[in-house]
């Protein structure tokens, strides 16, 4: 009843099942739970029947594997959630789960954190496919050394912010949350952060008809929140532009529609060979081009000075007074993405906004180049 995993009953009495019983209310067994965890998926059939009835669930980890189906009733007069339902014990997260439905299509998830409820439409691992890689200025190493990681454990949550900045799904269904396994990757392709993704109308770029969260690696590939595959955007294939966004970097669309399908389509905003839509829309970082970076406000306008402006978060962020003084976290002040928030000394996030805008006009600004 109240999502947190643990199973409740209603139970109704009654005579002959379908006479309400005269003497004996219904009832609510509430379950308070205990410390367990656990995996909910609710399934939407597309080329199957919408109910997903006939479709199974089979999820595998470290215990082995479990099995549900989803059934059109139990018994006469009974009929059951339809939400395949899994108990993990003290598990954490699930190495995989598959989903096969009544049509023949399969559908697979891999490194599922526990304790969460996941939303399946019928083929959505298999649709639109994108292969993109990106950079994000914030922690580019001048030196060309792909994303910059440091010693210390990076600042990166598990669950994508987005939602929280107003960014919803559209279409396909989503998992907001990673388990710590896909964070705790070193080397290449270790996460650096969530993305943002979106496909656009091929005539009116305006025209969101996709979008959905993703992870950017160390490398600059952007892969599924498994941490290792290319994204499946879930929508019908088509003709899409592309978006990738990031919640304090200016995001940058392909100006041209791509044909994308079942097997990925490989998108490089990092070289300049990949036309972006508008003027500027990436910063040339010693031939690489990487999205700009400072947009603490989540909109449009790059700002140094005035009302709106991008540096009066971080002094806000850091406690709004005492401007040498410091926050550790995972914030979107955070411009340079080393897991503090500083507003004066070296390695401030105040003066990569200065940078941007030009250097020198600190009324200058700079506009997101996505319709």
């Amino acid at each position: 009843m109240d999502h947190d995993g643990a199973i409740d009953i209603y139970a109704s009495y009654g005579t002959s099942y379908v006479t309400p019983s005269t003497s004996r209310d219904d009832e609510l067994y509430f379950n308070n739970g205990n410390s367990n965890h656990f995996l909910n998926f609710n399934l939407e059939g597309d080329a199957s029947n919408r109910d997903a009835v006939g479709a199974c669930v089979t999820l595998y980890g470290a215990w082995g594997k479990q099995m549900r189906e989803i059934r059109a009733g139990e018994s006469y007069g009974i009929v059951c959630s339809f939400t395949c339902h899994f108990g993990l014990g003290s598990a954490l997260q699930a190495d995989s789960a598959v989903v096969r439905w009544p049509s023949g299509t399969v559908d697979r998830f891999y490194n599922l954190a526990a304790d969460q409820w996941v939303d399946v439409e019928e083929g959505q691992t298999d649709r639109s496919k994108v292969a993109v890689i990106a950079a994000l200025g914030g922690p580019y190493d001048q030196e060309r050394l792909d994303e910059r990681r440091i010693a210390q454990p990076w600042p990166c949550s598990l669950a994508e912010p987005y939602t929280a900045l107003g960014l919803h799904h559209r279409r396909v269904k989503l998992i907001r949350t990673v388990p710590q396994s896909v964070l705790n990757v070193t080397g290449s392709n270790a996460i650096v952060d969530w993305v943002w993704l979106e496909l656009r109308d091929a005539v009116n770029p305006a025209t969101v008809h996709g979008q959905r969260p993703a992870l950017l690696q160390r490398d600059g590939d952007v892969v599924e929140l498994d941490g290792v595959r290319p994204v499946a955007m879930g929508i019908p294939n088509g003709n899409y532009h592309l978006v990738v966004r990031h919640r304090n970097h200016f995001g940058a669309m392909t100006s041209a529609a791509l044909a994308l399908g079942p097997a990925p389509t490989t998108v490089n905003f990092k070289l300049p060979g990949t036309l972006t839509y508008g003027t500027n829309a990436r910063k040339d970082v010693n031939g690489t081009l990487v999205l700009w970076e400072g947009n603490t406000r989540d909109d449009a306008l790059l700002k140094y000075a005035g009302s709106n402006n991008d540096r009066d978060p971080i002094l806000v962020r850091i406690g709004g007074t005492v401007p040498t003084a410091s926050v550790s976290g995972y914030y979107q002040e955070d411009v340079n993405m080393n897991g503090q928030v500083k507003y004066a000394g070296s390695g401030n996030d105040r003066d990569p906004i200065l940078v941007n805008i030009g250097g020198s006009v600190p009324t200058a600004s700079r506009t997101e180049q996505v319709p």
